[in-house]
């Protein structure tokens, strides 16, 4: 009896134990762009004192622009700071494997209502680097609620443009994408993030009309700005970073004529935080 009893229960319970995959299996398929990082483990440290020695290596590996991409996205997901790729690219400019480098980056604070941004002196002769300081995300420390930004370099006559983002998920829902404004005369050779919109410029009848393919949501939605281009890339979590590879450099203009926002949602409400001019 007690036999027949133990075998019942243990049948119910792999019935239970299957049922509860199936739900789990059948949410996941559910909604694909829907955030799989465990929101209640993130953990960020920004620090601009980095390990020179992890940089080093790094840079060893750096032959060309499609290594740089690969070297740039390894050094930030191996440290979940920016501060790792912002001093990669400048020991590869003191090396002489890049020509240049830019950085701006953004804090947000206030649940994504006020921004701190700080960006390099682009027409400054000798230009410096602007590094996010000192913050942190842990489990009894939230010192922002988003860092995003952007870091611009050249190599082999190719614009190179990196794109990172760290928020908090206390409140920060989600991040929805990243939208890149660039001089329309240029184009976009590679990319690592799924994109979700185009919109470019091209000359019919004698004019120029401005156009754009695919689709965003209610708050990251394509653009047309009369004298950039334009890409939309999905974001996949708490976290993230793309590199997009231009066509050309963008020459030795005035201002870096590359900008970007960064589509969140707070207390349910969608927010676009800018970093630059479009």
């Amino acid at each position: 009896m007690i036999a027949m009893s133990f075998g019942k229960l243990l049948v119910v319970g792999m019935i239970i134990v299957i049922a509860a995959g199936l739900i789990v299996s059948f949410s996941d398929l559910r909604n694909p762009r829907e955030n799989v990082q465990p929101p209640n483990h993130v953990s960020y440290t920004v620090c601009p004192f980095v390990n020179p020695a992890y940089v080093k290596e790094w840079a060893k590996e750096v032959s060309g622009p499609e290594s740089l991409v690969a070297v740039l996205m390894k050094s930030f997901n191996a440290s979940l700071d920016p501060n790792y790729p912002i001093t990669l690219v400048k020991k590869l400019v003191e090396e002489g494997k890049v020509e240049r480098v830019y950085q701006r980056y953004a804090y947000s604070f206030a649940n994504c209502s006020k921004i701190v941004s700080a960006s390099s002196g682009w027409d400054m002769e000798e230009r410096y680097l602007a590094v996010p300081p000192i913050r942190e995300i842990t489990p009894d420390t939230k010192e922002f609620d988003i860092l995003y930004g952007m870091i611009y370099t050249e190599m082999d006559g190719k614009g190179v443009v990196f794109l990172y983002y760290l928020s908090n998920p206390a409140t920060v829902e989600r991040v929805e994408g990243i939208s890149l404004f660039y001089p329309k005369n240029l184009s976009i050779v590679e990319t690592t993030g799924e994109i979700a919109w185009r919109c470019w410029h091209y000359t019919e009848n004698g004019a120029e009309v401005g156009s754009c393919e695919g689709d965003g949501t209610e708050t990251f939605i394509p653009m047309v700005i009369d004298d950039k281009n334009s890409v939309g890339i999905w974001a996949k979590g708490h976290y993230g970073s793309f590199v997009i590879i231009l066509n050309e450099t963008v020459k030795d203009e005035e201002n870096l004529p590359i900008s970007m926002r960064i589509a969140v949602v707070v207390n349910g409400e969608g927010i676009n935080l800018p970093l630059g001019n479009p």
